[in-house]
């Protein structure tokens, strides 16, 4: 049986890398659990820790954390 492919991009891109959240939490000085709220998408990151994040994955801010087009009023 195949796993179902991650809904949000970080871990999409964490997944494709080979990386833990553990492992990506560590090399991007926040927590595992922190991490895991970012990808249910229960959380946004600082900007800080979005570039981070890119970097520690080999991607864009933008690749990660595309912005959502705002519903017209």
């Amino acid at each position: 049986m195949k796993a179902k492919p991650a809904a949000h991009p970080v871990a999409r891109r964490r997944i494709e890398k080979g990386l833990s959240a553990y492992a990506l939490a560590k090399a991007v000085g926040t927590t595992p659990s922190h991490v895991a709220r970012i990808e249910r998408g229960e959380s946004s990151p600082s900007v800080d820790l979005a570039l981070r994040i890119a970097t520690a994955l080999g991607a864009t801010v933008e690749c990660l954390f595309p912005v959502k087009p705002e519903k017209a009023a």
